[in-house]
């Protein structure tokens, strides 16, 4: 099977990209820019909860 440019294989199976990761760090910096306007002068608490969570997690709180 041959991979295009906006796939990825993974061992057997084959995922299409459905999201840049320009579009992810935007939307990121997008949140972040809300919460930290919705919550300013406050403290919240970020808890990542799903498997794999951890990574966007940091970079939601990083931008904060």
């Amino acid at each position: 099977m041959e991979i295009k440019h906006n796939q990825v294989r993974i061992l057997d199976k084959v995922f299409e990209l459905m999201i840049t990761k320009d579009e992810i760090r935007t939307r990121v910096i997008e949140m972040a820019w809300e919460i930290s306007r919705k919550y300013k002068d406050k403290s919240p608490l970020f808890m990542p909860i799903m498997n794999g969570s951890f990574m966007y997690a940091a970079d939601l709180v990083r931008a904060c």
